[in-house]
């Protein structure tokens, strides 16, 4: 099967490579797009720095930096402490109140599904995955390795399963080239951070509630939280991708950060189960060094030092939340990196992380480092 799926790769980059063709297509699909509405009124307030404890000065000093580091290419940035707007800025061109594809930072908010589906007692976390699909979308044999794949597997990126994103350029039924794959390692024993997970458990949402994942979520999460202007990619079957594929604006983003820094609460009424919150910002399994300095929750990044936690997507897509701090930031980028390298997430962590106290009672207003942050703000 993996040989297969290997040549038909080949084929494709030869055709692209070498022939010269423009066209490569190798299944019969035309991608989803939509028009999304006009950008939406600011839902959070804006404040000096001062009010929140920190300085004006410390923060134009975050965005010089930022603006000045050669690998950061910022799009959009805004950054939130106790859910208040302390400072926001576009790049020319850029809108932070339009919608910014996430690339694998939504992958964060398909967990969140997931932890929907368990507090609502249609899902636990041990289940295996092939069990809630039908015959008809699973192969006529599955190894003992796939069989033994389950929900948290998936969530943990623990699968072992060899077809990864690439592999949505030459298949049509990702579901069955998922459970047809070869398994690498015995699940649950090893990390290996693959796309394709992620599109099975929005495909299980799906299986599970009887919805697409985008309109399953929409009124759990996405109405509470007030958001309306999103859009969401779907595969040649249907299935909302889950794992890359989300466009939704800085400000929206902000919101589901400030909900788990609040551990599930938005506007004092409980969306996410709080224990659901606590392990899936948590460390559930230790990643390699070269992965970056974060560990692996379910579906999000966890700081090693445990100071932060992250949706991260490539190339600077990011909520980046500090409990400490109660700090959270997002960031729109075209930076140079895939995940979590660039220098973009350390000058967070160097600004607002776990180095970083804010004081414990508003400060007093200095005019100067108030017009040095207007200045870094535009």
């Amino acid at each position: 099967m993996e040989l297969r799926r290997q040549k038909k790769t080949l084929d494709l980059a030869y055709d692209f490579f070498v022939r010269g063709k423009s066209d490569v297509s190798r299944i019969s699909h035309h991608p989803y797009k939509t028009v999304l509405p006009a950008a939406a009124e600011n839902y959070f307030p804006r404040v000096l720095p001062e009010a929140k404890g920190i300085s004006s000065a410390h923060v134009a000093a975050f965005l010089d930096e930022l603006e000045h580091h050669p690998r950061v290419n910022l799009h959009s940035l805004t950054v939130l402490a106790d859910g208040a707007v302390i400072a926001e800025c576009s790049a020319p061109g850029y809108d932070r109140a339009i919608p910014h594809v996430s690339h694998s930072m939504c992958k964060s908010v398909t967990g969140l599904a997931i932890g929907m589906l368990c507090a609502e007692g249609k899902l636990t976390l041990d289940t295996p995955a092939y069990s809630l699909f039908s015959e008809e979308h699973l192969p006529s044999r599955l190894s003992a390795k796939t069989k033994a794949i389950t929900v948290r597997h998936l969530l943990t990126m623990s699968t072992g399963v060899a077809v990864a994103e690439l592999g949505s350029a030459i298949e049509e039924d990702w579901v069955r080239a998922f459970f047809s794959s070869d398994v690498r390692f015995d699940p649950g024993t090893d990390f290996a951070y693959n796309s394709m997970n992620t599109y099975i458990l929005s495909a299980i949402v799906g299986e599970v509630s009887g919805l697409p994942l985008d309109e399953y979520l929409t009124p759990r999460l996405f109405a509470p939280l007030h958001i309306s202007r999103f859009f969401w990619e779907r595969c040649p079957m249907g299935i909302p991708k889950g794992g890359w594929g989300l466009d939704i604006a800085g400000e929206d983003a902000a919101k589901i950060g400030q909900l788990l820094l609040d551990g599930g609460l938005f506007e004092g009424q409980r969306v996410l189960d709080a224990e659901w919150v606590n392990e899936a910002t948590a460390t559930q399994k230790v990643t390699p060094s070269e992965v970056g300095d974060f560990n692996y929750g379910y579906q999000m990044w966890s700081a090693r030092d445990e100071s932060a936690f992250l949706f991260n997507g490539m190339l600077g897509q990011n909520v980046w939340v500090s409990p400490k701090n109660r700090i959270v930031i997002v960031s729109n980028a075209g930076n140079t990196e895939f995940f979590q390298g660039g220098g973009m997430l350390s000058l967070f962590a160097k600004y607002f992380g776990a180095g970083f106290t804010r004081a414990a009672a508003p400060l007093a207003k200095n005019r100067h480092a108030t017009a040095r942050l207007r200045r870094a703000q535009t």
